[in-house]
């Protein structure tokens, strides 16, 4: 059965000519690595084979080459979901018409279990340590050989062919091949469509093999658990065994792009990006954040166009979208009194670990039952103000904001930043994040809640294959040459921190609205015209008034202080926060500029501590 193509992903049918020809191609795909060419010797192969009978594989390969009886290639949404309905557990459909989905164990990303391949083409290249940990050829190898006979023992298969990056100069082609209808629809929302002709002449140029209701071989060198997922990027491949997880899916293309994209001069961001405002076309800004800083609500109701909701490549022609779709957290999306993003969950959409009311099928979005992590993907051109047609646009950011979540309460809700401040907080990528509940032993939960301090160079460190300062000198070139005005936006709370010892908040979230006031006031460059103070500690500018913001808001000296009645409250707490990020910053000695060296210099002889080697 070989199902035709149809819209939304592609508008015209492939003959069946067309479709031979991707059965002849994904053959290819789905043999074994050939053993001339292997390094494994004849000994490995013997020892790894034997282990692999040892896990109790349920069933033996099939002979090489494609076996399944049917392969569903860039199949239509009706298509999916009827395959995803039928086979897949823990599917239903919500009443809005969303496709939800079960991802099983795992509902969110396995970074302890994800691997770089150490091989000759990229070994010198690449960043290793914590969050790239090496991976033996060999051990890829053999995963690699478990991925495609499990691929070949199934009976459907869904193969995906799309572009990740929206300008066709520095787009990549990818194929996924899977088991799961769900995987084919949720890769179908995020990657741009090729059109009819432009598939008859796809080679991809990343492949990935999800094997993901199969566990991996932890017995292989370099495995840590049933799951893995493993990049060669020599290959230009991604392997993964043991998750289900959509996620990886998403992110390993963004790993890729983050090692192919720098050598073309080619900054990828891990940021949503607006473009146009009523002042003027040419008003772009891009929002640099974490999970869970903003990067998605702030874009919801921000004048002009989404381009991107997550990923941004910022090229020496302008700026473009990494994929066509975007992927947003569930949880108590409803409670948003812009419902932007909950109106493009709809028919086409798929929902990941979500709860739902066994008789009217509604989606409980606040229940966390599953995972707190639930999400959903949609194609841009589902929000009401995504932009059409290809997401890119030959111009340049006249805004670069940086997102932070702060619990400690001691960063402004806005601040304008010099260059090297700019590379500081970039390089630095702070945030933090809290957890609410404990288990305990007996299986009962204890509510606490607790803060996560996390540095993740340039808000986005488990999808940088090089080292971060190779991503800091392409953003230092790009606002040079553009005059860009870097901002830093605290998105978490002021004038005190989210808890103390009583677990009872201190301090003031900043309210959504206000955030979502001040990113349209810098995007229309209304910001820009307010009269700026220093803020002490840090050393940023901040607006001295704006608006009807109440000035303790927009200041956490002022804030802290009225609230305490002790003017050197703000000040133990943020000199505290501040030997956090010297501590963090030695990671980068010798790497630096000049300019970023001197304003660290200044920045630990006004906290008090001791310089780093210069």
């Amino acid at each position: 059965m070989f199902p035709k193509m149809a819209t939304p992903f592609a508008q015209d049918a492939m003959t069946p000519e067309n479709l031979l020809d991707v059965r002849r191609k994904l053959e290819h795909h789905l043999a074994h690595h050939a053993h001339q060419a292997s390094s494994l010797t004849k000994k490995d192969v013997l020892d790894l084979g034997q282990l692999q009978h040892e896990v109790h594989v349920e069933d033996e390969c099939r002979a090489q080459g494609l076996t399944a009886e049917q392969i569903f290639y860039n199949a239509a949404v009706p298509l999916l979901y009827e395959q995803a309905l039928l086979y897949e557990k823990n599917t239903l459909i919500a009443n809005t018409g969303v496709l939800c989905c079960s991802s099983g164990l795992k509902t969110r990303r396995s970074p302890e279990d994800k691997r770089i391949v150490r091989e000759g083409t990229s070994e010198e290249k690449i960043w290793w340590g914590k969050v790239n940990i090496p991976f033996k050829e060999q051990s890829y190898l053999f995963n690699r050989e478990r991925a495609i006979d499990f691929l070949n023992t199934q009976k459907r298969l869904f193969v995906v062919d799309g572009f990740a990056g929206a300008d066709p100069k520095y787009r990549i082609k990818v194929r996924m091949i899977a088991t799961r209808a769900y995987h084919a629809l949720f890769m179908q929302n995020i990657l741009l469509s090729p059109t009819v002709s432009e598939l008859q002449e796809f080679e991809p140029v990343f492949t990935i093999y999800n094997a993901g209701l199969f566990s991996a071989n932890r017995f292989a060198e370099g495995v840590s658990s049933q799951t893995s997922v493993a990049l060669h990027l020599g290959r230009g491949e991604m392997v993964i065994l043991g998750t289900q997880y959509a996620g990886e899916l998403h992110k390993g293309i963004f790993t890729y792009m983050n090692y192919v994209m720098p050598p073309k001069g080619v900054l990828p961001l891990h940021a949503s990006c607006i473009v146009g405002s009523a002042k003027g076309d040419s008003d772009i800004s891009v929002l640099l954040g974490l999970t869970a800083t903003g990067k998605t609500a702030l874009v919801a109701t921000a004048e002009g166009k989404v381009l991107a909701d997550d990923e941004v490549l910022w090229t020496p022609e302008g700026v473009s979208g990494v994929l066509g779709g975007c992927y947003v957290r569930c949880k108590d999306i409803d409670k948003d009194p812009c419902q932007t993003f909950v109106n493009a969950m709809v028919y086409g959409s798929v929902m990941e670990n979500v709860v739902l009311d066994e008789e009217t099928r509604r989606v409980y979005f606040h229940d966390t039952t599953l995972t707190d992590n639930t999400r959903c993907t949609y194609p841009l051109t589902f929000l009401e103000h995504g932009m059409k047609g290809l997401p890119s646009v030959p111009l340049h950011p006249k805004h670069f904001i940086m997102l932070v979540n702060d619990t400690f309460g001691v960063f402004p809700p806005v601040a304008r930043l010099s260059l090297p401040q700019a590379l500081f907080y970039f390089l630095s990528g702070f945030t933090c994040k809290e957890t609410t509940a404990e288990k305990r032993r007996d299986g009962t939960t204890l509510e606490m809640r607790r803060r996560i301090v996390t540095f993740s160079a340039c808000s986005g460190c488990p999808f940088l294959p090089l080292h971060p300062t190779v991503y800091s000198d392409l953003l230092e070139k790009r606002i040079r040459e553009h005059g860009t005005t870097v901002w830093l936006m605290n998105t978490g709370w002021v004038g005190g921190p989210a808890y103390g010892i009583s677990f009872r908040s201190t301090g003031e979230k900043v309210p959504v609205e206000i955030s979502r006031r001040i990113v349209n006031a810098i995007h229309d460059g209304t910001m820009s015209e307010c009269t700026f103070k220093i803020l002490p500690v840090f050393d940023l500018e901040i607006p001295v008034t704006f608006a009807d913001i109440p000035e303790e808001t927009l200041s956490p000296l002022q804030a802290w202080t009225a609230r305490t009645g002790d003017s050197r409250a703000f000040e133990n707490e943020a000199r505290h926060v501040a030997s956090l990020f010297v501590d963090n910053f030695k990671q980068f000695e010798g790497r630096v500029s000049s300019e970023v060296a001197a304003l660290l210099a200044s920045f630990q002889r006004a906290n008090g501590t001791h310089s780093l080697p210069s």
